[in-house]
């Protein structure tokens, strides 16, 4: 089944639906399929496709058909559980596809949440899904939100909803209230424990390293705290302040070293041989070693080391979507949700409904300034710019909960109230509640501008119920007597239609014909017309609520399932006309293979040129039609203009002549009277006709031939006299009236016995013998006509034809050199026209043509049976037919057997070319679909 993916951007290329010179009765069935395409396509698009799977695997089964995945396949579905990892995508079974983030990355936990509409394209380049929807768990920008677990410095007094503010110590929380950070923690393995959290208030912050090259305690876990300690260190050179004892006095020793002894106040000894010991004053020069054994340094501060810093709070993420609600929605207008319901301005930045009961809501109120203080009233204005009834559908979804949701049908036009807008609204579908102040997603999707008026349908619908019984089939349904298409007989429709109408006037008209077959039934599945059958209605009987509809099987595969939608569509046959005059049976003539201009109908009744090869009439009823209009060309290309044009050359005031137009297929035939002047137009001509008998009408693209028998011309002058043997024999125009005669018994001859003038008499046997001059009981006459030398005693041919009165090319026909014989050989210059020979239906033993029935054939392949090449050295076609039956034909006896299979399906057409010729034979298989 083709999809709109599958269409071509370039509009002449689209000729699947839509081919040239497609048939008229196609066009509504094409459109309808073209509509169901892109009915498929939205659904598809709109989140009205709900994913099956569980964890972190999805699975959808949409609308479309699609065999593969290709390019830049889109999708968009309703999640029907939340992801907690890496998800994937399996759309129709064609394989699981992870589903990342546009650059590439896996998404995490929460980035898909239960009741979300979830937009995915697909790369084929890299096999995955790209995620275009908002991912719930991820910031939507930089700066502007954080996921569950992120650690936000902030100067608020206040803890924001969605967050826990870390405190001196460990603490512990309620996984109920907070399930996301409760799942968090559990994927982190609760370093501090389960549902706790680690202290921070009074820590400097340190990030946390994985080695001990810098924090020589080695690996550390986020959140893990230490206490406060002085590293070893040394203080660079300085001046230490201390004192000593009370100067003292002393002494200083010495020895014999020479003749110079230092003294006081630079005297000196001059002794050689004194030593002993000198005493100096208090106040010398003199250095003293100290020692410090305690002591402190001095302080600017109190009882803390640090280094300067600022005091913030640390608040950890413990619900994103609490946390995030007030800054972003997920997708579509910010806005906030209020549960007034007056017809009124609901305050900038707000939506209201009239109904607090969000299933009973009619219409609604929005602000023209968003939820960021933006002008939004362009935009508004626009939301009722569609052409259509239904201006769109508008959702709202509360941020942070998306399975809470309401979706409306904008029915109207939008009223601008100055600060606010309000619009119709018809409800569609949602879940959960809304709360004064909740923060809400508005979206809203337009719909297409209503399409130009198409032509009108084709049909009514039903719905077809696989019951076979004879009973109402219930409002909106139609079922058979048989199971099996070809052998329905008679069809049970209710007298209501699907679409909830009365149909009982339309279904009772459809025997309305006086003629056998009251017309044309045909039942289209409606979402694939190429499952139809066709039925010749034959009349109708009313039962209570609904119609019993006898029909005979005519072509089609069937094949309708139960629920399917059936179109029926039905052709009126014509009434029976006025019986016409019985003509003279004429000869029959030789077997032809050329059935005469082979032609194909076209069921369209305008006056222009029908197209090469095309045949169509004024009426599409051609019991009434009263013209016929002739493409100059044959299907097969053959000009025929010339010939056309001299169909209505025969001098005959009331008819020019007969034109026979068949059907091969069935042997259908339609007659017509050409009765007035033909009229020659560009590339076609007109024919004046007048309908004689015969089919009422013949299907679209049907092959025919025609065929024209003239009319012999009319007499010139009035009949004036008789011609016998004894001269002339007078007889005016008003006494010679062959109607006059009346026989009143058998052995009659009409003439004229009695002396002088008058009227034609009734002549006995023994008179006419008085005529001839043969008396009674002989065989011979006794004059001129001597039987016994076969009139040799006349002069010659010409001398009996005048005793006889016959004139040649009057009363005889003239010897015609080119009259052909079965025996003799001779070239063939015309075509003869040929009757088909029903050969019947076929279902078992072997089928052996035979010649004597005529060269052309045709039968109904209605069961396994073996087909042999005839007795007699001839040419046969013959045309076969499947019928729900139909079973393996097998070929016994040919020489050669070439050309197309032959098949078993229903409805199926071949045209089989038969040729024995000394004991050899050759069958050739043509399929005619």
């Amino acid at each position: 089944m083709a999809e709109i993916f599958d269409l071509s951007g370039t509009a002449a290329s689209n000729t699947a639906r839509f081919p040239e010179n497609m048939q008229f009765r196609n066009v509504n069935d094409s459109a309808r399929e073209l509509e169901a395409m892109i009915a498929r396509n939205a659904l598809d698009h709109n989140g009205s496709v709900t994913s099956g799977g569980s964890a972190n695997a999805y699975t959808v089964t949409p609308n479309r058909t699609i065999a593969s995945y290709s390019d830049k396949l889109t999708m968009v579905f309703t999640a029907n559980h939340s992801n907690s990892g890496a998800p994937t995508l399996n759309i129709s079974s064609l394989g699981a596809k992870a589903i990342v983030g546009p650059s590439g990355a896996a998404l995490i936990s929460g980035d898909i949440v239960s009741g979300a509409i979830v937009s995915v394209v697909y790369d084929l380049a890299n096999d995955w899904f790209q995620l275009l929807s908002q991912r719930a768990a991820t910031p939507v920008a930089s700066g502007t939100s954080s996921k569950v677990g992120d650690v936000v410095l902030t100067l608020d007094t206040t803890v924001r909803a969605g967050r826990i503010r870390l405190g001196e110590s460990t603490q512990t929380f309620d996984p109920v209230a907070y399930p996301e950070l409760s799942a968090w923690l559990v994927g982190n393995s609760s370093p501090w424990g389960a549902n706790t959290l680690p202290s921070a208030a009074g820590y400097f912050l340190r990030f946390a390293a994985t080695t001990s090259s810098v924090d020589t305690s080695g690996a550390r876990t986020a959140g893990s705290t230490q206490a406060d300690q002085n590293k070893a260190h040394t203080h660079g050179p300085g001046t230490l302040a201390g004192t000593t004892s009370t100067n003292g006095a002393h002494t200083h020793l010495y020895g014999n070293a020479g003749n110079n002894i230092a003294g006081g106040s630079g005297n000196s000894v001059n002794d050689a041989s004194y030593g002993g010991s000198f005493s100096t004053s208090s106040a010398g020069s003199h250095s003293h070693t100290v020692s410090i054994t305690s002591g402190t340094t001095a302080s600017d501060g109190s009882d803390e080391a640090r280094v300067k810093n600022v005091a913030m709070h640390a608040d950890i993420i413990a619900s994103a979507t609490t946390s995030n609600a007030d800054i972003y929605a997920v997708n579509g207008l910010a806005m906030t949700f209020d549960t007034g319901t007056a017809a009124a301005d609901p305050g900038a930045g707000r939506l209201r409904f009239n109904n607090a009961t969000l299933a009973s809501a009619t219409a609604f109120y929005i602000s023209e300034t968003g939820y960021f203080g933006e002008d939004i009233a362009d935009l508004l204005g626009t939301w009722d710019d569609s052409t259509s009834t239904v201006k769109g559908t508008l959702k709202i979804y509360k941020v942070g909960a998306p399975a809470n949701f309401a979706a409306y049908s904008l029915t109207g036009s939008m009223t601008d109230s100055g600060a606010y807008r309000s619009g119709s609204l018809t409800y569609v579908d949602g879940a959960g509640t809304f709360a004064n102040g909740d923060p809400i997603g508005v979206q809203f999707t337009r719909t297409g501008d209503k399409g130009e008026q198409g032509a009108a349908g084709g049909g009514i619908s039903w719905t077809w119920d696989t019951s076979t019984t004879d009973a109402d089939p219930g409002t909106g349904d139609i079922r058979a007597n048989n199971a099996t298409t070809a052998s329905i007989t008679e069809f049970y429709v209710s007298t209501t239609d699907a679409d909830a109408v009365d149909e009982t006037d339309w279904l009772d008209s459809l025997d309305d014909s006086t003629n056998t077959i009251k017309g044309t039934l045909q039942l289209v599945k409606s979402s694939n017309p190429s499952v139809f059958s066709v039925f010749q209605v034959t009349g109708v009987t009313t039962a209570s609520g609904y119609r019993k509809i006898a029909v005979t099987y005519v072509s089609g595969p069937g094949g309708f399932s139960a629920a399917d939608g059936i179109t029926l569509v039905f052709s009126r046959s014509g009434d029976v006309g006025p019986t016409g005059t019985t003509g003279d049976a004429g000869t029959n003539g030789a077997d032809g293979t050329d059935p005469g201009f082979l032609y194909t109908f076209s069921t369209t009744t305008t006056d222009a040129d029908p197209g090469a090869g095309v045949l169509r009439a004024n009426n599409a009823d051609l019991s009434s039609a009263t013209a016929l209009y002739i493409d100059d060309s044959d299907r097969n290309g053959n000009g025929h203009e010339a010939t056309i044009l001299g169909w209505d050359d025969v001098s005959n005031a009331t008819l020019r002549g007969q034109l026979l137009i068949s059907r091969p297929s069935d042997g259908a035939q339609v007659v017509y009277n050409i009765t007035g002047a033909s009229t020659d137009n560009s590339g076609y001509v007109a024919l004046a006709v007048t309908y004689s008998s015969g089919a009422t009408s013949f299907a679209d693209a049907a092959p025919i031939s025609v065929q024209f028998i003239p009319s012999g011309n009319d007499g010139a002058g009035a009949v004036d006299s008789v011609y016998g043997r004894t001269g002339a024999v007078v007889a005016a125009n008003s006494d010679y009236d062959i109607t006059q005669v009346d026989f009143s018994a058998t052995d009659r001859i009409a003439g004229r016995i009695t002396a002088g003038a008058g009227l034609a008499e009734e002549l006995t046997a023994a008179q006419v013998r008085t005529l001839i001059n043969v008396a009674d009981g002989a065989t011979a006459n006794t004059g001129d006509l001597v039987a016994s030398n076969n009139l040799s005693d006349v002069d010659n041919a010409g001398t009996v034809r005048t005793n006889l009165g016959l004139a040649i090319g009057s009363d005889v026909e003239a010897y015609d050199a080119d009259t052909l014989k079965a025996d003799t050989a001779d070239v063939l210059t015309a075509g003869f026209a040929g009757t088909p020979h029903n050969a019947g239906t076929k279902t078992t033993g072997t089928f052996t043509p035979d010649e004597a029935s005529g060269n052309l054939q045709y039968a109904v392949n209605g069961g396994a049976h073996t087909l042999a090449p005839p007795t007699n050295n001839c040419s046969i076609v013959l045309q076969y037919t499947n019928d729900g039956s139909a079973g393996t034909i097998t070929t016994s006896g040919f020489t050669k057997v070439n050309g197309d299979s032959l098949t078993t399906v229903n409805g199926d057409d071949f045209m089989l070319f038969i040729t024995k010729n000394n004991s050899l034979s050759v069958l050739t298989v043509v399929a005619l679909q």
